[in-house]
Order: C-alpha cells, then structure tokens, then sequence
C-alpha cells in the first residue's frame, strides 16, 4: 500500500493528527503508519486557486516520525529562502516528489528525494548523498507533480506545446500564463505536453482506476 506515509500541506495539520486520540506508548498510532511527510511554508496572502506560483514562501519537505504532537521532525530538503509547492508520495512509499522554486532560482521546478533524506538520482549511480534532486530545468514553471504507474511522472507546466515561438495563453483576469498538463519519465526525460486549453489546469490527483482528476478553468464564453 503506498500510504504507509500519509502525507499533509501543512505543518499544523500533521502534529494534530498526530495528537488526536493517540498516545505515544501506543504500538499502533494512524493504523500502524509510522510517520507522515508534509510541506512546511509560511502562508502569503493569494485567494487564488489557480496561482499555482504563489501561496507560501520559505517552503520545505519534512517527515514527523512517528506521527504525534512529540515526534521527531526531520527536514528533508533543508532550503533557506526557497518555496515547496506541492508533493506526492511514491507508490512504495520510499520516494516523494515535489514542486519547488529553489533558493536562488526564479522558476518552480520538479524534485525528488527519498524519505530518508538522500538523493535517488545519485543512487541510481551508486552514488551515497543528501537532498533532493531537480529533474525539470529551464524558463518554465513546472508544478504540482503526482506519480503514474510504468514509472512516469504527470505535472503542471506553462511551457507550449505547439513551441516556444507562440506565446502562452494568459488568463483574462490576472494576466498570469496559463498552467498546462503534461508527463515525463521519472528521471526527467521523454516530456510529453498535453493540448493547450485556455485557461489554468492544476491540482492534480491520480484516481484508483488510472484517471487523473484536476481543477480546471473553463470558459464558457467568448475568450
């Protein structure tokens, strides 16, 4: 089962539960789930659900073992100045990928890091280090991750699929560039840009039978 982490948006959400009705003498705290991965950010004012840049600043990845008000809190990505924007766990519970803008970066990239701390890009080539690793580079803001199964990744990009010389829709209201699906391998490579739609997809969710579910906006009117 892959949730054996159950992961949470918030810092404040994560100790609750933990405390809710448990004790920390207990053997079977959450089910028998022995710690929970979460985002940690300081909340800014946005009001906007489709401002898939913006929410929080100063973001990071962290684990809560076991799952109580007294359990060790570990940070995973260990930024200063950076943001995390959303996360998803992998299917064997071993890998979290996430969407961050890195401390010094100007754009929101994609990241994985296992749930020990250290990097799976480097131990993929036998290489031992700490901190995530940045699969998706560039000028583009890439966003809000979940893992596939046949190990693919499906995100949220502003990139263009029909290429780089045709500007991005921009939505009617805060003019910001419209947010796009797409899907690469799991290391980074083989990027696949779904079709443009007018305005923002975001938030995506992977449903039991394969789907994808995601908030949308859609016009109904003249553009």
């Amino acid at each position: 089962m892959r949730k054996q982490l159950i992961q949470m948006a918030t810092a404040g959400l994560a100790v609750a539960l933990g405390a809710v009705g448990c004790d920390n003498g207990q053997a079977n705290v959450l089910g028998g789930v022995s710690a929970i991965a979460y985002i940690q950010r300081t909340p800014a004012d946005t009001g906007n659900v489709f401002d898939y840049t913006g929410g929080g600043t100063n973001g990071n990845v962290f684990t809560l073992t076991p799952p109580t008000a007294s359990g060790v809190k570990k940070n995973l990505t260990n930024w200063s100045g950076g943001d995390v924007n959303a996360m998803d766990l992998s299917f064997d519970a071993r890998e979290i990928v996430f969407s961050g803008q890195a401390p010094g970066d100007s754009n929101y990239h994609i990241f994985r890091i296992n749930v020990d701390g250290s990097n799976p890009c480097d131990a993929a080539i036998g290489k031992v280090s700490q901190g995530p690793c940045q699969i998706t580079m560039g000028a583009n803001d890439e966003v809000y991750p979940i893992y596939l199964p046949a190990g693919r990744i499906f995100y949220v990009t502003n990139r263009n699929v029909e290429g780089g010389m045709i500007p991005q829709f921009r939505d009617e209201y805060e003019r910001a560039t419209t947010a796009q699906v797409a899907t690469m391998a799991i290391d980074g490579s083989d990027q696949i840009l779904g079709p443009r739609n007018v305005s923002h997809r975001v938030a995506p969710t992977l449903l039991s039978d394969g789907r994808v579910l995601l908030t949308e906006w859609r016009h109904l009117g003249e553009t």
